[in-house]
């Protein structure tokens, strides 16, 4: 089992990750005892199809959100967005597959600002070549996107470990109202 991503939000600790090979798994545990409140599998919808859960936060609504990729044994490698009810249970998943035709992408961190958009930071396939580049991906709500920025001034290198953590700060003494 690996632990990828943590958050905690008032009495719950929430963890994302993946069990055995590749399973995506999330747990919500009592903050006080540790005990384990719930277990959910990220849904696979076909044989051969592994999930990780890099990163996992709580939105203002109480859903819990994990970014990662969803990809078959061989083929497409798609970054991920899963959102399940404070209960446990699955709500939906958004998949990016990027600009190439056969793309190897994933989302590292993930955060959501108080009017519900979605900035989800990892890495995507480079057309014509074997590097990746950073990108990252606004979502106005689940599923639609709004803005998506791939950096290639510093290309990632498949094999080498990196991770995106991303925030909503504000410092201005203003609400914020996106991300």
């Amino acid at each position: 089992d690996l632990a990828d991503g943590i958050t905690v939000d008032y009495d719950f600790v929430y963890v994302s990750g993946r069990q055995g090979f590749f399973e995506g798994r999330i747990k919500k545990y009592t903050r006080v005892l540790g005990g384990t409140v719930w277990s959910a599998t990220i849904p696979i919808t076909s044989g051969g199809e592994r999930s990780n859960g890099e990163d996992i936060i709580v939105d203002k609504w109480g859903n819990v959100l994990v970014s990662g990729f969803k990809a078959k044994i061989s083929g497409y490698v798609p970054g991920a967005i899963w959102r399940f009810r404070s209960d446990g249970s699955f709500l939906d998943e958004t998949l990016w597959y990027g600009p190439v035709a056969d793309p190897d992408n994933d989302f590292y961190g993930i955060c959501a600002s108080p009017s519900g958009g979605i900035a989800v930071g990892g890495y995507q396939a480079k057309a014509g070549s074997v590097n990746y580049d950073w990108v990252i991906n606004k979502y106005s709500t689940p599923g639609v996107l709004e803005a998506s920025l791939a950096v290639n001034q510093n290309p990632v290198i498949p094999g080498v470990l990196f991770r995106t953590v991303l925030t909503v700060s504000n410092t201005g003494g203003e609400a914020v109202t996106n991300v």
